[in-house]
């Protein structure tokens, strides 16, 4: 056989395969159409609940008794809380404090004036998920018998991805950075032994008010 004879063969060939691959293509398009019909996807969640899951202790260690006004700083690492949001709905949410009145061993009242300072608090997405952070209040002040006082404020928003506070949020102070917990004495207000104070910690759904 010519040899130019079979290589003309073989690009026929060739031309040929290639032109019944590119017609394959036309397969499916809309001239072939003989009828469509919609379906659904449908989910339905059910709302979770709102949690204040856990507040750390604070310490202010053991120190020697002084008639001077002091302030004393935190013992431990770090003082922290954590609040889990999973109802679904955006509708924000606050979180206050009020610290009772200090009591000896003997169940008299002491430390009469002072008051628990928490500063520069900072707030941890624990699920990575990039929600909107809440806000923690800067300079907390917390007087023995005092007041409740606005810790930590979640807004509201009707696009759930926009709302503050959404999945598991941790407030916490680092008492070795800038942002630290104290306790403030007041001259003449220190006596020796033991003190405790309790502070009650109050979610509520919603975000705070202007007032609050």
């Amino acid at each position: 056989m010519n040899f130019k004879k079979w290589m003309a063969g073989v690009l026929g060939t060739g031309l040929v395969v290639s032109m019944g691959v590119n017609s394959a293509t036309a397969y499916g398009s809309e001239s072939n159409v003989a009828g469509s019909a919609p379906s659904e996807a449908k989910v339905e969640f059910t709302g979770g609940h709102l949690t204040l899951d856990n507040v750390t202790s604070i310490s202010f260690g053991n120190t020697e008794v002084t008639s001077k006004a002091n302030i004393y700083n935190s013992a431990d690492d770090s003082f922290s809380l954590q609040v889990t949001d999973e109802r679904g709905t955006g509708g924000g949410w606050h979180l206050t404090a009020r610290a009772l009145n200090f009591h000896n061993e003997a169940g008299q009242e002491t430390l009469i004036g002072s008051k628990i300072l928490l500063d520069r608090g900072s707030t941890v997405d624990t699920d990575a998920s990039k929600n909107q952070e809440p806000g923690v209040t800067q300079e907390i002040k917390l007087y023995a018998g005092g007041d409740s006082t606005l810790i930590v404020n979640a807004s509201s928003h009707e696009n759930i991805q926009e709302a503050q506070g959404v999945g598991t949020w941790v407030a916490e102070w680092d008492n070795t950075s800038d942002s630290r917990v104290k306790l403030d004495v007041p001259a003449r207000s220190a006596s020796t032994g033991k003190h405790t104070a309790d502070i009650e910690w109050t979610l509520y759904n919603g975000p705070a008010t202007e007032n609050q």
